[in-house]
């Protein structure tokens, strides 16, 4: 396929993705139409013959193409055409359970306080496992799976919204109608090291004398085997010599 005709294809896939039916994909356009583009490409490359979809295509894309069938504003996307695109209703007949998935190092908190987005993003929520794994791929290479229980996140005034048959959006969970995997042990406190008792000083018995060291006097130096006695030998020499000069003499 030339460059021209990949360029031409991918925008028909823009157009579909971000301008038909984003949830499909599992995106959820804010209320302007953007996604993030990294969020784009994560469950575009999830498709078969896609997977080697990168940012500069969608560049390429906007340079082959006229009109460009996507508008870009820094770090986000939306389809130029939004006439066709769906808006999320809300829904009085929701199914008993749905599936959450989040990051596994954020269960325990999950557990402890629910789940609340800190920006204007939904909360998305699968009809079914699979799709809820496949959405966990995209933030974790070990993501949980939470079951949300409706009727008791329904009873604490949560409403849910239908973006599609296989997914449902809400602003927030309580904890309580969340069940899950069981939580991580918390890591035990290290063993402190016993601390070594000093060993007993033992006391001299009565009547004991220990000396001194400053009073012992250094070891003198042994001499060598047989130096005193070869130096006399030499002395007595000599004084043999002077001796027999003197008879001579006489």
């Amino acid at each position: 396929m030339s460059q021209i005709k990949a360029a031409k294809a991918f925008a028909k896939m823009l157009t579909y993705t971000l301008g038909v039916d984003p949830y499909e994909f599992g995106l959820v356009p804010d209320e302007d139409g953007y996604v993030k583009i990294k969020e784009l490409l994560k469950a575009v490359t999830e498709e078969e013959g896609w997977r080697h979809i990168r940012e500069g295509h969608i560049k390429e894309v906007c340079l082959t193409v006229t009109p460009c069938p996507v508008e870009v504003m820094e770090k986000k996307i939306r389809a130029a055409d939004r006439s066709r695109l769906a808006l999320p209703r809300y829904e009085a007949d929701v199914p008993g359970e749905l599936y959450a998935v989040i990051r596994r190092r954020a269960w325990p908190r999950v557990h402890a306080r629910g789940m609340a987005p800190t920006d204007d993003s939904l909360i998305r929520l699968a009809t079914d496992k699979g799709f809820a794994r496949r959405l966990g791929k995209r933030i974790d290479p070990d993501p949980v799976i939470l079951t949300v229980h409706v009727p008791m996140a329904e009873d604490d005034g949560i409403v849910f919204q239908k973006a599609a048959d296989h997914l449902y959006l809400a602003h927030e969970l309580p904890a309580k109608a969340l069940s899950g995997p069981g939580l991580p042990k918390a890591d035990e406190p290290k063993k402190q090291t016993a601390k070594k008792k000093p060993k007993p000083q033992v006391q001299p018995a009565p009547g004991s004398v220990f000396p001194d060291p400053d009073d012992l006097s250094a070891t003198p130096n042994k001499q060598k085997n047989g130096k005193k006695d070869k130096e006399s030998w030499k002395e007595n020499k000599k004084r043999f010599r002077r001796e027999k000069g003197r008879f001579d003499n006489r």
